[in-house]
């Protein structure tokens, strides 16, 4: 996988998250604040792998996350 599979399926995972946190079933429950908190992290975590290959060069064909 490289860095922007990864952070197309983090970002993929976290909108899911946030709308499955947002449906009126599980709205203001401990549950949703969950699938939020995870949300939030999967969205920062997709911004600092962009960051990270944006400030590296990271391209598709220089994969850092294969050895």
């Amino acid at each position: 996988m490289n860095a922007k599979e990864a952070i197309s399926n983090l970002e993929l995972m976290s909108s899911a998250l946030e709308k499955a946190a947002n449906k009126p079933e599980n709205y203001n429950t401990d549950w949703a604040y969950y699938l939020e908190q995870m949300s939030w992290s999967m969205h920062k975590h997709a911004n600092e792998l962009r960051e990270l290959e944006y400030l590296f060069g990271v391209t598709p064909s220089r994969n850092m996350f294969e050895s």
